[in-house]
């Protein structure tokens, strides 16, 4: 289904009818929106991801991202509501377990969801413990094989 075309419109006193340009104008003019941005990091932490909120919004993808990117307080906002994600999955997935048995593909998908968007709550990890320098490590490996064959050359006189 495509999407229903943007109504033409003047602006400065010359007529806008390109769809690509009125899309831009448009989100333009929607991300100078506080209200716009609480909306947008609201349905990320429902678990959308910023094509489809760009597709609901009718919004221009690449704009948003520059603009998420350019403002540090708005990007850390973004990542929040990232991990947010990892929350919502998290009630669906008890949802679900209360009331079916035999989904487990959607429980596995929303698994992963948990751990990739909020790795420090739901992630898996793995603790490694280093008994000695991997550079020191190395060094001993290289003298053991010194041990075991000369590889120096002999001096010529």
């Amino acid at each position: 289904m495509p999407d229903e075309p943007i109504t033409p419109r003047r602006v400065n006193g010359k007529l806008i009818k390109n769809q690509r340009s009125l899309k831009r104008l448009r989100t333009q003019e929607l991300m100078d929106s506080p209200e716009f941005w609480e909306g947008i990091l609201g349905m990320i932490a429902c678990g959308m991801t910023l094509r489809e909120v760009n597709k609901a919004h009718k919004t221009h993808w690449g704009s948003l991202w520059k603009r998420i990117k350019a403002d540090p307080g708005l990007e850390r906002r973004y990542f929040e509501a990232k991990e947010g994600i990892g929350e919502w999955a998290s009630h669906q997935m008890t949802d679900l377990a209360k009331h079916t048995l035999n989904d487990r593909v959607k429980m596995e998908a929303l698994r992963i969801l948990m751990e990739k968007n909020n790795p420090d709550r739901y992630g898996q990890r793995q603790h490694i413990k280093l008994e000695q320098s991997v550079s020191q490590q190395h060094v001993d490996e290289l003298r053991e094989l010194a041990r075991l064959k000369d590889v120096t050359p002999e001096a010529s006189e």
